[in-house]
């Protein structure tokens, strides 16, 4: 059993479907124990181990492990290509060989919820694999906001196999640069997610900051919904956004007047296409959040603030 923000949930460990998302857990991953902690401290608590990674990855490493040793795994899975995680394109890829499996190899990809499902065509259900249609990613869409509305970090799993390439090919078909491995077409095979609530003294921080007269702008590389769910709970975000103001009176968003909005959540992907006039039209909102940016979108909100 293992509770989150939105629930408390009992796993089945034989379930097929927790065996698929298991395995991309374990091994779609940089995380590992620390050595020599496990050395000199080997009956420390799993959730008291130190860990070799970021902490939503070393999160993840230690339910793993309380479900079962992650190392046996990984020593029959090698890794022997993918791409590594990195901020902008907000996913991972590790291919392994699977001793069990020699014809075959098993590509993993791990990342954030919507980069993982655009490159999906199929998902793992009880009845196998089925095509990922717009009734999945409805279902899919739910789940997200449930679990994302309760400030929880979400991440998406996938995998898909094929025999590996020929001795010859192999440089060329593991290039992360240029993969000649598949990037689309995958099978989603579930969900994880993370509670990271902020430090208790955050919330004290962000007030007498405010009382000060200092406007405190979040700036986070979490999906919109878990970026606004966190920033209410240390009150940046005190007022209904547009989307609050109109879903409540069920109106189009278009019919909300731009001058009773406080509350602002706005997305990385729309940061591309802003003018001057779009930052002037963002900033003079009291309450900012912006969400799903890069670190080069965080330098330019920055100018933007300073200009």
């Amino acid at each position: 059993t293992t509770k989150t923000a939105t629930t408390e949930v009992t796993y089945d460990v034989n379930d097929p479907l927790f065996k698929e998302a298991f395995y991309v857990m374990v091994n779609c991953s940089k995380a590992e124990f620390d050595a020599q902690d496990l050395e000199s401290n080997p009956e420390k608590p799993i959730p008291e181990r130190l860990v070799n990674g970021d902490a939503s990855e070393a999160g993840i490493l230690k339910f793993c492990e309380q479900v079962e040793p992650v190392a046996p795994i990984r020593a029959r899975s090698p890794k022997v290509g993918g791409i590594p995680f990195n901020s902008t394109n907000k996913f991972m890829v590790t291919i392994h060989k699977e001793i069990d499996r020699p014809d075959m190899l098993r590509q993993c990809f791990k990342g954030a919820p919507e980069r993982v499902l655009e490159r999906c065509t199929k998902i793992m259900t009880k009845d196998g694999e089925v095509p990922l249609d717009e009734i999945q990613k409805s279902k899919m869409d739910e789940h997200l906001a449930a679990l994302m509305e309760n400030g929880e970090r979400v991440l998406g799993l996938a995998q898909t196999f094929y025999p590996p390439p020929p001795e010859a090919e192999a440089e060329k078909f593991f290039d992360q640069d240029a993969p000649g491995f598949p990037m689309e077409g995958m099978t989603f095979v579930g969900l994880v997610a993370l509670l990271d609530p902020p430090r208790e003294s955050v919330p004290g921080a962000v007030a007498r900051c405010q009382t000060a007269g200092i406007q405190v702008v979040m700036v986070t590389g979490d999906h919109p919904a878990t970026a606004k769910a966190i920033a209410k709970s240390i009150k940046i975000i005190k007022s209904p956004t547009a989307q609050d103001i109109a879903k409540e009176r069920g109106i189009p968003i278009e019919q909300v007047d731009p001058a009773e909005v406080k509350a602002v959540v706005i997305p990385g992907w729309e940061l591309k296409d802003f003018e001057e006039e779009d930052w002037d039209r963002i900033l003079v909102h009291p309450e900012i959040v912006f969400a799903r940016t890069s670190p080069q979108q965080k330098l330019i909100i920055v100018e933007n603030f300073q200009r």
